[in-house]
């Protein structure tokens, strides 16, 4: 009778392994078919097309890839959560639902990078671009991009972002003269003939971020500068590039005279111009660059 009893006993939880092992054979079959039936065009390859979204720039510092946390378990650690939650930890093989693991996952990027040690990474970046910046030389330009001005960054948890508070390189909202002058000098004497040299920062701008270019132009003898909003302004015509260092000279942008973006210079004889060549950053035309290692500058 014990025996039978015990047999009794057993068959029902037999029956339910066998359920269970004969479901999960069923949904390997299901998504086995499901893989093979998946279209090129709707597959992604989902890690690498997650972890290249969290940074591109897209949900880092000011938009820009220089400033995104790489560190892969960094990555990593904001995408496993929404794959845990819905995929068994696995990446699904759709774009579209790898496009909703990165929405997830860009949340979670964002949220961590406000934590004060990650700040300070942040802020590390910052410093470190601006101090080597990118050089794009083509036949008569050399551009040099400083990144955005380094600074005391602090986080601003309702739009999960950073802002810049204190920086040593800022002078009434713009810029420090100091760096201005620094720049131009450097590019003058390491470029002696390249007719334009061009210094571009980005600062804090109105409620947010934006380039600021100066490009000292040799052949007119001034400096324009333009604005995030693309105005333009310029200093009178000066001796060289050294009369910049004359500090009875304001570079402020809005001490300098205003000049409309044209094609042709101005007349010779009008001081201050009221004519100034568009702005052009070389780095966006590149096929106009020349060849790398026509150069370097040290900050």
């Amino acid at each position: 009778m014990n025996t039978r009893a015990r047999a009794k006993r057993e068959r029902p939880i037999g029956l339910a392994i066998g359920a269970l092992i004969g479901g999960c054979l069923a949904c390997a079959t299901v998504i086995t078919m499901c893989h093979r039936r998946i279209a090129p065009e709707d597959a992604a390859d989902g890690w690498p097309v997650a972890r290249q979204a969290l940074t591109n720039g897209e949900y880092c510092y000011a938009g820009r890839a220089d400033y995104c946390l790489t560190d892969p378990t960094f990555v990593d650690a904001a995408i496993r959560p929404r794959l845990d939650e819905l995929y068994g930890g696995e990446m699904p093989p759709l774009r579209v639902h790898v496009d909703a693991v990165v929405r997830a996952a860009a949340i979670i990027y964002r949220r961590e990078t406000l934590r004060p040690e990650n700040i300070a990474r942040v802020e590390e970046l910052v410093k470190e671009r601006y101090l080597n910046p990118k050089l794009t030389v083509t036949d008569d330009t050399v551009s040099a991009d400083m990144g955005v001005v380094p600074g005391k960054l602090s986080a601003v948890p309702s739009t999960m972002t950073l802002k810049l508070g204190e920086s040593e390189f800022i002078e009434r909202s713009e810029w420090a003269r100091a760096e201005i002058v620094r720049m131009l000098s450097r590019l003058d004497e390491h470029y002696p003939d390249k007719n334009v040299l061009r210094v571009s920062v980005t600062l804090p701008w109105a409620n947010g971020m934006g380039p600021m270019s100066y490009r000292w132009i040799r052949d007119e003898r001034r400096l324009v500068v333009t604005s995030p909003e693309e105005e333009l302004r310029t200093t009178k015509r000066l001796e060289d590039v050294t009369a910049l260092k004359d500090k009875s000279l304001s570079l402020h942008f809005f001490d300098l005279a205003t000049c409309t973006a044209s094609r042709t210079p101005s007349p010779p004889d009008q001081d201050p111009p009221h004519l100034c060549p568009q702005d052009r950053d070389p780095a966006e035309h590149p096929s106009d660059a020349a060849p790398k290692g026509a150069g370097d500058v040290t900050p």
